[in-house]
């Protein structure tokens, strides 16, 4: 679409319809419209530095499980089964690790095109403040008061989603890319948009 290859085109191929690449016309498309709230988020997010204290709740939790690894099978079997752990430490444990693992997935979505099309920072904005959302509910499911220290790594998780959750410019950004993203993946899917509506 630059001003210089499309002379150029013009005079090699005079009289030749030019298209233009449906892909590249939508990635610069969506540069420009999503960018901005996409740029803030990106801002906000590191500013927190939730991935790297995630990672390190996870790496913490493994160890501690690595320390319970001959009750896997008793924890897989309780899973499969859904009945009752007899070691509420080991459930607490698993399930925070589970639910920071699936957090920090949220970076890796996508379809392998970029930016604008795959928004990995946005997925994993949108999980962290779904576990913020939770919150009551997991706290009643693991806070304890006669074995306090189970209910730690819990906080820690439920703390970096609260941080998130609590940051008024980031949770700016999430809205106005949950505006924006469904208009643009219109656009990409073929639909335009006409008064009246999408067609």
């Amino acid at each position: 679409m630059g001003t210089g290859i499309g002379k150029a085109v013009a005079a090699v191929f005079s009289g030749i319809r030019d298209f233009i690449c449906h892909f590249h016309f939508l990635r610069d498309i969506g540069k420009d419209y999503l960018e901005p709230a996409y740029a803030r988020l990106r801002n906000c997010l590191r500013s927190h530095a939730t991935s790297s204290r995630l990672h390190a709740l996870v790496r913490e939790i493994r160890q501690c499980l690595d320390k319970q690894s001959d009750q896997s099978a008793a924890l897989a079997k309780a899973i499969t089964t859904t009945t009752t752990l007899k070691d509420t430490e080991l459930i607490s444990l698993a399930s925070v690790y589970s639910l920071a693992l699936w957090a920090l997935q949220g970076k890796h979505r996508g379809g392998g095109y970029g930016f604008p099309f795959d928004r990995p920072l946005f997925d994993f904005a949108t999980r962290l403040l779904e576990l913020e959302r939770l919150m009551p509910d997991l706290l009643n499911l693991f806070l304890t008061d006669d074995k306090p220290h189970e209910s730690q790594p819990v906080f820690k998780l439920l703390a970096e989603a609260c941080f998130v959750a609590e940051d008024p410019e980031l949770r700016q950004a999430v809205d106005e890319l949950q505006c924006r993203c469904p208009i643009f993946d219109r656009l990409r899917t073929g639909h335009a948009y006409c008064p009246g509506g999408w067609r």
